[in-house]
């Protein structure tokens, strides 16, 4: 449920004509999880798309957060084979939702906002007849990686950790890693859970 007040937030879908919230949802995104991860058109395309979601977490008329999720097309299932054999069984197997990227500005952490906007993300896969969510960890040995926000919702791992898996995306869009910088070297780990 969306525009829905969450005692002192406000959790919004952000389409690309909401202007003033989805430039504040590109600038997080890329501050956060590596300058160039998204270019305006890129977002666009994804925000605007039926099948995906960006929702955004606002506090006094700001925006502090931003998530995607979307439904896992065939076409994006190479993406997910380093992470073996296991992983390749669950997505040919089920209707996938996938969690894309998730960002909450530093100031504003430890609030529940990051619960939050991945419990919405998962009701609305859910809503979609997705069977499956799955998600992954940005691994980079700082405390704002997302495998505990995963686990504590339930979430298993999936196959093994696969060292650099976003060094070819980084070369690919020019994303410098606020970690590792270019191209980012950071690992991977895969999550799954039953929705």
């Amino acid at each position: 449920m969306y525009g829905l007040r969450m005692s002192s937030y406000i959790i919004k879908k952000i389409r690309s004509e909401d202007k003033v919230h989805f430039e504040s949802a590109l600038f997080i995104l890329n501050e956060i999880l590596g300058e160039n991860l998204y270019s305006e058109k890129s977002l666009q395309r994804n925000a605007d798309e039926q099948d995906v979601l960006l929702l955004g977490c606002i506090i006094e008329d700001k925006l502090v957060a931003a998530a995607m999720s979307g439904i896992l097309k065939k076409s994006a299932f190479g993406l997910y084979a380093p992470f073996g054999k296991d992983a390749m069984e669950l997505l040919n197997r089920y209707r996938i939702g996938v969690l894309r990227n998730s960002a909450v500005k530093s100031d504003f952490r430890g609030r529940g906002i990051g619960a939050a906007l991945l419990s919405e993300r998962l009701q609305w896969l859910t809503n979609l007849n997705c069977e499956y969510s799955v998600g992954l960890t940005w691994l980079h040995g700082k405390t704002i990686q997302s495998d505990s926000l995963y686990k504590s919702a339930g979430f298993q791992q999936i196959g093994q950790v696969v060292p650099e898996f976003f060094k070819s995306l980084s070369e690919d869009t020019g994303m410098h890693c606020p970690y590792c910088g270019y191209p980012c070297r950071c690992s991977a780990v895969m999550y799954a859970k039953k929705n």
